[in-house]
């Protein structure tokens, strides 16, 4: 119990430095680009997503806590 209890505290610490992008998906194949500053949506595009570069665990601290002042309805985490 002690351990689960440890690892779940250790996984808000965030560390390191996390880098992000706005990627701005077109609609209907999802392709886009990146950008290193946010910009009004362009024709096509259908959203702006901010990509992070840290831990599963970082990401959804930074988003949680940080980039949306709203309640969020989802955290995806992608694999690359």
């Amino acid at each position: 119990m002690y351990h689960e209890l440890f690892t779940i505290d250790k996984a808000y610490h965030i560390k390191e430095t996390v880098r992000g992008r706005y990627y701005y998906p077109k609609h209907p194949d999802g392709h886009g680009e990146t950008s290193e500053v946010s910009r009004p949506l362009r024709e096509g595009e259908v959203a702006e997503w901010i990509l992070l570069d840290g831990t599963p665990a970082t990401c959804a601290n930074v988003a949680l806590h940080n980039l949306y002042p709203d309640e969020i309805d989802l955290v995806v985490r992608f694999l690359l």
